[in-house]
């Protein structure tokens, strides 16, 4: 009987194992990494579907963007369903701010609030900042942007920063 409780107690161990390892697999963590370029973020829309294809699609167009394909970022930002979530909204906006930033284009920064954001989209809220009071030639915006950036930035980033402050 110990036996047979036993070979019962291993496959139903082993069948939750495969099942816990099957959905940690699944559930790919959608988060930028500078390292990657944008074929491996589209490559991951092609093999996605709902909204986590729609998080790979704005990590596809934020690698665009750092590549300067913006054509081919603004045709991806196209295509993005109109049902975003908060989050994406925010990722949405804040990749169509750094287009409009490298293409020379005005951009209204007001549609988002800072206070609402992650450290992520901070940081790129206040590069998008410091551009517009560059070119505004706004001296007192520009360093509290710096000291912003600093705040926000990725620990590979902060000293590039503090340099450029």
């Amino acid at each position: 009987m110990k036996l047979k409780q036993s070979f019962y107690a291993i496959v139903i161990l082993a069948l939750f194992s495969l099942l816990v390892g099957c959905h940690l697999n699944s559930s790919k963590s959608a988060k930028y990494d500078e390292t990657k370029d944008s074929n491996y973020y589209l490559s991951q829309v092609d093999t996605s579907s709902g909204s986590a294809k729609i998080d790979w699609q704005l990590l596809a167009i934020r690698a665009l963007i750092n590549e300067n394909k913006l054509s081919q970022a603004n045709k991806l930002l196209s295509q993005l369903p109109a049902n975003l979530n908060a989050e994406q909204q925010k990722d949405q906006l804040l990749s169509q701010g750094e287009i409009a930033i490298r293409k020379g284009q005005p951009f209204n920064l007001s549609q988002l609030t800072i206070e609402k954001l992650n450290d992520s989209q901070a940081y790129r809220y206040y590069s998008i900042k410091l551009a517009l009071d560059r070119k505004s030639k706004k001296l007192n915006e520009q360093a509290y942007d710096y000291l912003s950036l600093q705040k926000f930035a990725p620990e590979k980033l902060k000293k590039q920063t503090l340099n450029n402050t």
